[in-house]
């Protein structure tokens, strides 16, 4: 079994402010010991806000390569917020996966080594598909969407990733990839490779600027790496690609993280992910003549407008409704003509307003009043 250790330290970042008070989005430091590779190696682990608090909220992972480079896995993980109107409590969690950096006289390792085909590649794979992606399933409340995201030859390895297992994510989002090294050995794969059928819509985005140096990429190498993509007739996959002006191979590394994130977001949009769900909400009251009322935050909640929308009462002492909501879905519950708030089960309604909930990965949520509130 992998030995996991959690470094002491804890970095905080900060949250929003709400009516009822303030919580904080949390980063840890994770060392683990890879058989994959032999190593020890060390993770930033995100998890946003309130995330111990909505025990029924799943989220999607970004996994940031380069995360050594602290300020870009801080840039994706903060530019969440502003990209996304349906995700302005930054509800993923991130994941920055680090390179490691030996120089000893008969062991010497760098940053290259995780992503040349020629080095340790396919173990760096191996690395992320076999224990990093299974621990975070494990041990944190995950959907099945995941985004890749990398910058120059990390950005090169996000795409060799989709040859090699194209059903790891959902997006590949590559910022100026190196497509130089190896004598173009990154689109030499692509051309040859077989791929298997996708069997879920994914996308591809990548990003250039004005790079004609011969050692990162120029404009023919752009045009033969999406020609060898697009040349394989991949159904369920779009491929999108950015000219970034102005920019150098670093400095695009912002506008591209912001344009590769709502690429994302819209393509998700494009293929209907986050269409309404039909859910069943069943809930225990504590008494037999208890009425419940259900609000939250969309139409089909009434807008959190109270006492509108009432639950079907069932045999004793079950109330249920079944409605079509998006994710996420924020709700709450009340009681009969004086509207008292419902005192909830494993939650603390002292701190929290509402409960969120994610109708794309369950069908049936069910909730206990233990009591009202006076």
């Amino acid at each position: 079994m992998q030995k996991i250790i959690i470094i002491v330290f804890t970095f905080l970042f900060i949250g929003l402010h709400n009516v009822y008070g303030q919580d904080y989005g949390k980063t840890e430091l994770i060392k683990i010991q890879s058989k994959e590779l032999a190593q020890d190696r060390e993770i930033f682990i995100y998890t946003p806000d309130l995330y111990n608090e909505y025990t029924y909220e799943s989220y999607d992972v970004i996994y940031v390569f380069d995360a050594q480079n602290k300020s870009f896995y801080d840039l994706v993980r903060s530019t969440l917020t502003y990209v996304n109107e349906n995700d302005i409590i930054n509800s993923h969690i991130v994941v920055g996966i680090t390179a490691t950096f030996i120089d000893e006289p008969d062991n010497q390792y760098y940053r290259n080594d995780d992503f040349l085909p020629k080095s340790n590649r396919k173990k760096f794979f191996n690395y992320i598909q076999n224990e990093i992606i299974p621990y975070m399933n494990r041990n944190y409340r995950t959907t099945n969407r995941n985004i890749f995201i990398g910058h120059s030859l990390s950005a090169s390895f996000v795409l060799s990733a989709f040859t090699l297992n194209s059903e790891l994510a959902v997006s590949y989002i590559a910022i100026s990839p190196n497509l130089a090294f190896g004598k173009r050995e990154l689109i030499n794969d692509i051309e040859k490779e077989s791929f298997k059928p996708i069997n879920s819509p994914k996308l591809i985005y990548t990003s250039f600027v004005n790079e004609d140096n011969g050692w990162i990429s120029s404009y023919t190498l752009r045009k033969e790496l999406l020609n060898a993509i697009n040349d394989k007739s991949l159904n369920n996959l779009k491929v999108l690609s950015d000219s970034i002006p102005n920019s150098t191979h670093w400095t695009t590394v912002l506008p591209s993280t912001i344009s590769g994130l709502k690429a994302h977001f819209n393509y998700l949009d494009s293929i209907g992910a986050n269409q309404p769900k039909k859910i069943k909400i069943v809930v225990k009251v504590p008494n037999i003549d208890d009425d419940v009322f259900i609000s939250g935050n969309q139409e089909a909640l009434g807008n959190f407008q109270e006492g509108k929308i009432k639950l079907d009462s069932k045999p004793e002492l079950i109330r249920e409704i079944e409605l079509y909501l998006t994710s996420p879905a924020d709700v709450r519950f009340v009681g009969g003509p004086n509207k008292t708030e419902a005192v909830l089960k494993n939650f603390d309604l002292n701190y929290l307003y509402h409960i969120s909930i994610r109708p794309i990965d369950k069908e049936v949520y069910h909730f206990e009043i233990i009591d009202w509130k006076k």
